[in-house]
């Protein structure tokens, strides 16, 4: 049995389940991308917190990124990464 949930319902478990780890609006954009998956794929994604843990990381910015990561530009991360640029400069990794 499944059940569809919401983008609310969605950055609700995540913040739930992993309190502090993302933000609404990155959490927002983590639902927004495995939509996008599911309708290019065809397949359905169960939610998994922890997995989404493991998947995404949140940086405040771009720079932010560029620093831990070691790298001097965003293509040097494209072929490691999926990068999610969001509309406040906060910066989405997918590994």
């Amino acid at each position: 049995m499944k059940t569809t949930i919401t983008k609310s319902q969605f950055i609700d478990a995540i913040n739930k389940a992993i309190p502090g780890t993302f933000s609404p609006e990155g959490a927002g954009a983590i639902f927004d991308y495995l939509r996008e998956i599911e309708k290019d794929t065809g397949l359905e994604y169960e939610l998994d917190p922890i997995g989404v843990r493991c998947t995404f990381t949140e940086y405040d910015s771009l720079g932010d990124l560029l620093m831990e990561s070691g790298k001097t530009s965003i293509k040097e991360m494209d072929d490691l990464v999926t990068v999610l640029e969001l509309p406040s400069g906060k910066v989405l990794t997918c590994q």
